[in-house]
């Protein structure tokens, strides 16, 4: 069966506001960061977000959980349908960050980056 893969490409200025809806991530000038993903405690994926020159840079590091259920609830307030039966994930595109989503195909819960939208109360 043929799989249809959909992504979404935040620019920096919608990405700083689907972080700053969410307190825990916070507020951060996305300006000219440097986005990339690395490896955190328990080989959790983290989303780094380095402003500054890459000798001095000064590096935030975000849960990639986190910051995905973040455009998810994003999307879904400004009417962007998200599947809820999806694999979904996060890749760096261009210097922007996307949210792919993998639909038509027998979801893996092994290979799912990111939380069900819908088991998760995000405004409680």
């Amino acid at each position: 069966m043929p799989t249809e893969v959909r992504r979404i490409t935040f620019r920096r200025d919608e990405l700083g506001e689907a972080l700053k809806a969410d307190a825990a991530l916070g507020d951060l000038a996305l300006g000219e960061a440097v986005l990339s993903f690395v490896k955190g405690d328990g080989g959790k994926d983290r989303l780094q977000v380095a402003a500054g020159p890459a000798a001095d840079a000064q590096a935030v590091r975000l849960d990639a959980e986190a910051v995905g259920a973040a455009l998810v609830r994003y999307c879904l307030d400004r009417g962007i349908p998200i599947p809820q039966n999806a694999t979904r994930s996060l890749a760096i595109n261009k210097g922007n960050l996307a949210l792919f989503i993998h639909l038509d195909e027998e979801v893996d819960e092994t290979t799912v980056q990111l939380p069900d939208y819908y088991s998760y109360d995000f405004y409680g």
